[in-house]
């Protein structure tokens, strides 16, 4: 919940549905979706992604409607353990989907997306298990968000490539990545 001396959205929330103000909430939303998956809430995160999906509309041509795909990509891939097969295959096809939506915007602003691009594609390697087209991209990704001085997304993609050597069993490297 997005409540602190700046900002609380148990104010906020009810004047942007009553104004139809579709671009906070389409922030809103997102900030959401970034703080749960973040803190390791998959299930809300997901929740997030479902409803913050409806106010996308309210925010044309802004920098949320990548960041929201990048994370709804990021939050589908990291609840695929949780899902059944024909869930975890939707949530997949949903994830191509939104790349091939990233991929186009990375050709036009490579320095400020295909590091996200990277990041989904070595998840989305990881769930299907192609650790080395993961180990590949996570690389990629970690050299490009650092590249742009993206320090919060060379962060998460460290960490996510730390937690994938973890599951591998490789706690020298997962220390180093997580350092």
């Amino acid at each position: 919940v997005l409540i602190g001396e700046a900002y609380s959205e148990e104010e906020a929330l009810p004047q942007y549905l009553a104004n139809n103000d579709l671009m906070s909430l389409a922030y809103l939303y997102l900030y959401k979706i970034i703080l749960c998956y973040l803190l390791g809430d998959d299930s809300q995160a997901l929740e997030h992604t479902k409803t913050g999906a409806n106010f996308l509309n309210g925010a044309p041509s802004q920098m949320t409607i990548p960041l929201f795909f990048f994370y709804e990509s990021l939050v589908l891939l990291s609840n695929c353990k949780f899902l059944s097969e024909a869930e975890s295959l939707s949530a997949l096809q949903k994830v191509e989907a939104n790349q091939e939506k990233m991929k186009y915007w990375a050709s036009c602003a490579p320095m400020n997306l295909q590091h996200k691009y990277d990041l989904v594609a070595a998840e989305g390697y990881r769930v299907v298990g192609d650790r080395l087209q993961a180990i590949n991209l996570y690389d990629r990704s970690i050299a490009g968000a650092k590249d742009y001085a993206y320090i919060q997304e060379e962060a998460l993609a460290n960490e996510l490539f730390a937690k994938f050597h973890l599951d591998w069993g490789r706690e020298k490297e997962a220390a180093l990545y997580m350092h």
